[in-house]
């Protein structure tokens, strides 16, 4: 039998460099609670910017408040670039800061010059839900503020919370936690109950299972106990943790070649019943159509689930994938699309439409089918 006892508790021993360790690292708040000397995780407020050269420009930050660092870091003043236009390669602040901004910041101290610098950060400005971040931020403080296994504790509790983000900083911490404290707080009993813990959100077994694979490969794929928790991943649930589950499929087509934690198979079967099966809210159904129309990317499966939705019983989701399938025939649209429909694809698409009562629907495969560029088009 798969022991997490045995295997979960060495996500810091991950070999820097290996596909699977680069998809599945520690996160930057992991990182911070454990190196909370030489990273640093703190409220700013932008209080200068400065042009260097023409399109070039340097904000000035006030450390207003330490979330996870060393305490005499508030007050002082760090510097970051930033800029309209480009890339955030060393942590290029895009688009332009301004004055008076205020956000949440990742510090890292410099191993050869001794200077705090500013790697990234969260822009009250341009987060969704800025509210959201400050509470995981505080969240973090709290953690801070513990050591050993009383952090732990404290980390079981979050792997209940409904914001995706602290929920996965706390299973996070459990898989990193070091042999000694994870006995002393419970932790190995705890993820070997994990797959049936009711408590438990589907974010952190989403978490879970990728820094599982990252770390064991195969092995933990095939084993029961992943099974069992991938049964969960359809399980009804609201559209924060759906999200999450649709990122997490797919990433795992996206680790390499022959290096997946999910088959195309399992892919489409997991996003099929998020947006097919009732008992699911109408907006998780909503965001699983949404998403694949929108992106449409993997071939091997996104085909397939906008076609089964097209089956369902739900006209207004009918509608929209039907739509989605008619979007990703035509040429770059988006981008990232499926380059053309198979001959299978095709021929399935013509069955549809051969069979389709809706209007609307017929309207939209009938485009899908006209639009595809496949080789044997008709």
């Amino acid at each position: 039998m798969y022991s997490f006892r045995l295997v979960a508790l060495a996500c810091l021993s991950l070999v820097v460099g290996s596909d699977r360790a680069a998809a599945e690292r520690p996160s930057p708040a992991a990182e911070t609670l454990r190196r909370g000397d030489r990273s640093a995780l703190v409220a700013i407020e932008v209080v200068a910017v400065q042009e260097r050269a023409a399109g070039q420009f340097r904000a000035t930050l006030e450390i207003k408040h330490v979330y996870c660092g060393p305490k005499y870091l508030k007050g002082l003043a760090i510097f970051t670039d930033t800029a309209n236009q480009g890339n955030r390669v060393g942590g290029t602040a895009i688009p332009l800061l301004t004055a008076g901004e205020v956000g949440v910041w990742f510090l890292d101290l410099s191993d050869s010059q001794g200077v705090w610098k500013a790697r990234y950060g969260t822009r009250k400005s341009l987060a969704a839900d800025y509210d959201g971040v400050l509470k995981w931020a505080q969240t973090v403080e709290e953690l801070a503020k513990r050591d050993g296994y009383k952090r732990l504790e404290l980390a079981r509790e979050l792997c209940s919370h409904k914001q995706p983000s602290i929920a996965k900083l706390g299973i996070e911490l459990l898989l990193q936690a070091t042999p000694a404290d994870a006995e002393k707080a419970g932790v190995p009993a705890f993820l070997d109950g994990l797959a049936t813990n009711r408590n438990v959100s589907p974010s952190v077994l989403l978490r879970a299972d990728g820094l599982l694979f990252a770390q064991n490969g195969k092995k933990w794929i095939e084993s029961e106990r992943r099974k069992a928790m991938a049964a969960r991943f359809t399980e009804p649930m609201d559209v924060a943790d759906a999200a999450e589950v649709i990122e997490h499929v797919r990433s795992g087509r996206n680790l390499g070649r022959d290096d997946h934690w999910f088959t195309p198979n399992e892919a489409a079967a997991i996003l099929t019943k998020l947006a097919t099966d009732p008992k699911q809210p109408k907006a998780v159904r909503e965001l699983v159509v949404k998403d694949l129309s929108d992106r449409g990317t993997h071939r091997d499966f996104t085909y397939v689930v906008l076609a089964a939705v097209v089956r369902s019983d739900d006209n207004a989701l009918r509608v929209a994938a039907a739509k989605g399938l008619a979007r990703l025939a035509s040429p770059g649209m988006p981008p990232d699309a499926l380059p053309s429909y198979t001959a299978e694809q095709l021929n399935d698409l013509r069955a549809l439409l051969k069979d389709e009562k809706d209007e609307k629907v017929a309207e939209a495969l009938a485009k899908a089918l006209r639009e595809s560029f496949a080789p044997d088009k008709k």
